[in-house]
């Protein structure tokens, strides 16, 4: 198992169900909602923002979506690998 993969499991160890279930209420799309509405209109232009819209419509945008999380995560082990490499501590 790689450094994040690890690091990960062992917090999960010790999040309790009422960490859980605040950790569930504070970031509720209702409350989350603002500020990443906030985040983005600060970050992009409106225009940015419609194109992004759009091209995440499209098939290719939903392909992209649907296979962001694959490459991420295995962008994440290969960090990971790396990591270790350079000498982070394994958990």
């Amino acid at each position: 198992m790689f450094y994040y993969s690890q690091r990960t499991n062992q917090l999960a160890n010790v999040v309790t169900p009422e960490i859980q279930r605040r950790f569930q209420e504070e970031c509720a799309w209702e409350r989350m909602k603002p500020c990443l509405i906030s985040i983005y209109t600060n970050t992009y232009t409106a225009d940015e923002l419609r194109v992004y819209v759009e091209f995440y419509s499209s098939p290719a945008g939903r392909s992209r979506r649907e296979r962001s999380r694959k490459t991420s995560k295995e962008i994440g082990e290969f960090l990971d690998k790396k990591a270790i490499e350079l000498g982070a501590p394994r958990f």
